[in-house]
């Protein structure tokens, strides 16, 4: 989920926070010795500002530089039926870009040191970027 754009209100240019939830294949948890081997973790790739991650209704925790990376404590990771959440908060200046193109009445945010004008169109990369991917620590023991 790359979120530069989208339709909907405010002429397509958005701010905020969004997320997103779906399953992840699972780890090999019913594989006997399989945390041994050093356990998992998953890797954002790259986010557009910053991201909380929540795996199975536990708190991960919010990443907000590279590495884009959660450690998965033990046990937590199912063979199947996990559940993922992603919440992601983005660029506040890709609104106001937006905005700077709107007449003053139609504008949805207001600031008292405007970086940017009308003919200013270029987004700035903002959401989940990715690729999100799950991996193994090897134990180097």
């Amino acid at each position: 989920l790359l979120i530069v754009q989208i339709d909907g209100g405010g002429g397509g240019f958005v701010d905020g926070q969004a997320t997103g939830a779906g399953g992840l294949l699972g780890g090999e948890e019913d594989e006997p010795g399989a945390e041994e081997k050093g356990g998992f973790f998953l890797e954002l790739g790259e986010v557009g500002v910053m991201a909380r991650v929540e795996l199975n209704g536990v708190d991960l925790g919010v990443v907000w530089t590279d590495p884009w990376r959660v450690e998965i404590p033990s046990g937590l990771l199912k063979a199947k039926g996990n559940r993922l959440t992603i919440s992601v908060a983005n660029l506040w200046c890709n609104r106001l870009i937006g905005d700077a193109s709107l007449p003053v009445e139609k504008r949805f945010t207001r600031t008292s040191n405007p970086q940017w004008g009308p003919g200013d169109r270029q987004l700035l990369p903002s959401g989940l970027i990715g690729p999100v991917r799950l991996g193994r620590r090897v134990d180097e023991r």
